[in-house]
């Protein structure tokens, strides 16, 4: 299940209002520190797969070379699972992430037929897109990037 990730530093814009004020291409800066993004949660993704390699293909289904998406000043890059390009085994995300149903659905008279052995949720796998720790570690390293692009336009570099 694809997310799309925006700046998540609180700072960004302060940095961001510095970096304009300094003459700085803004937008690259900005690009910069989205595609950071991908390179902290595609990692997680692959290390939570590796308990879910039966044919491989939901773990081939994590978008690698993610491009920043511009829909005028907002910019947004897409992680997690390629689910819209109409393979039916990318789905499988989804039921890892979020589990599925323990008992079969009812029928019209409302009696359930019967148990299903259905699949608990992968939280690992849920966190290494969603969880608060990926998310710090997202700001982060886009604060970090943003302090390093003032540093460099006040050095003059």
């Amino acid at each position: 299940m694809a997310k799309k990730y925006g700046i998540m530093s609180d700072e960004f814009a302060e940095l961001a209002e510095k970096l304009d004020k300094l003459g700085s291409d803004l937008k690259a800066v900005t690009e910069k520190c989205l595609e950071a993004t991908p390179e902290i949660i595609n990692p997680k993704l692959h290390a939570a797969m590796q308990k879910h390699k039966r044919t491989g293909k939901t773990e081939k289904s994590v978008i690698e070379d993610a491009k920043v998406e511009w829909d005028g000043t907002t910019g947004k890059i897409p992680v997690g699972f390629a689910i819209k390009d109409g393979s039916k085994t990318n789905l499988a995300s989804i039921f890892l992430m979020y589990g599925t149903a323990r008992h079969a659905p009812a029928n019209q008279y409302g009696k359930y037929n019967g148990t299903v052995n259905g699949i608990s949720s992968d939280k690992q796998l849920y966190n290494a897109i969603y969880g608060s720790q990926t998310k710090n570690e997202i700001a982060q390293k886009q604060t970090e990037i943003l302090r390093e692009a003032v540093e460099k336009a006040v050095n003059g570099k």
